[in-house]
């Protein structure tokens, strides 16, 4: 597995870095370590003669530099790099470049000249960015880790998971699925419909949405089970990213594990931006898995 490590040197950073260094993984994969110094113009009253980027470009390969030697000495491979420009954009370029399959941010950084993971940063990241992300809040793992994977039976949800299980969290993971239901199946209220039997119409669709998340939930933690010993099930009705929100409230998850977008129409649930709005709100950590796009084309999806 090939992952970006964007670090900004704040405190969620090193939280972040903590938390990739307590993983076990492979000696095959391989870190790149990524900083940008965000592009700023001087005000007049600094004197342009004092060289400010020469020593901001020092400081940044220095930070690099110390990163890098933390996850050398745990036997892994991690590559230096330090960019100028905007964050989420040369973050998005790196991906491309090095052919990452994951990038890894603090959930934020701090203010300032060295201002970097802030906000929009993650955000734009997720959108644009050619691979899944994984935002990590600024605490460590409790063991067991606890883990809420959120599912509605797409390739995007599907994705998230084998990508989950592939990291090297212990076989203890305690991991509890989630799917929710959205029985707002129309945009219009019922009575708006002509005819008389579409209050039928409606209970059997929202009865057969039911059954559907059941099986979703289902089939996925079996697929679980073959990797974790303690797989818990849930089913809930509501609208997605709150329902999602008040289980991290509830369950109080290290991480939380969703697919970057979902099915459109009757099966959405992960549709959109809900994966972004987990991430801005959530109080734990969030893997937002994305698929590749040369695999969505071979998948049809």
């Amino acid at each position: 597995m090939r992952i970006i490590f964007a670090t900004d040197g704040s405190e969620p950073s090193h939280s972040a870095m903590d938390f990739l260094l307590s993983m076990e993984f492979e000696p095959e994969d391989s870190f790149v370590i990524l900083h940008v110094l965000k592009e700023f113009v001087l005000p007049d009253t600094i004197d342009p003669n004092r060289d400010f980027r020469k020593a901001g470009k020092a400081a940044a390969k220095k930070l690099v530099a110390d990163v890098a030697e933390r996850f050398r000495e745990t036997g892994l491979d991690a590559k230096e790099v330090v960019r100028e420009g905007d964050p989420a954009r040369e973050v998005t370029e790196a991906i491309v470049e090095f052919g990452a399959d994951l990038a890894v941010m603090g959930h934020k950084g701090h203010t300032g000249l060295s201002r970097f993971l802030l906000g929009s940063v993650s955000n734009n990241v997720l959108r644009h960015g050619g691979s899944s992300v994984l935002i990590v809040r600024d605490r460590m793992p409790e063991r067991p880790v606890k883990a809420l994977y959120c599912t509605d039976g797409s390739l995007h949800a599907k994705y998230a998971r084998d990508l989950f299980m592939k990291l090297p969290f212990p076989p203890d993971t305690v991991v509890d699925v989630l799917s929710v239901v959205d029985m707002q199946v129309s945009s219009l209220p019922e009575q708006y419909y002509p005819y008389s039997e579409t209050s039928t119409m409606m209970t059997e669709l929202r009865r057969h949405l039911m059954e559907q998340a059941e099986r979703f939930v289902v089939e996925d933690a079996k697929a679980l089970r073959d990797r974790f010993s303690t797989v818990r099930e849930h089913v809930t009705v509501g609208v997605p990213e709150s329902e999602i929100l008040a289980a991290i409230d509830e369950m109080a998850p290290y991480i939380t594990v969703m697919g970057s977008s979902g099915m459109h129409g009757l099966r959405g649930i992960l549709v959109g931006d809900v994966s972004q709005r987990v991430v801005k709100h959530a109080r734990s950590s969030v893997l937002v898995g994305k698929i590749p796009e040369e695999l969505i084309f071979q998948k049809g999806e």
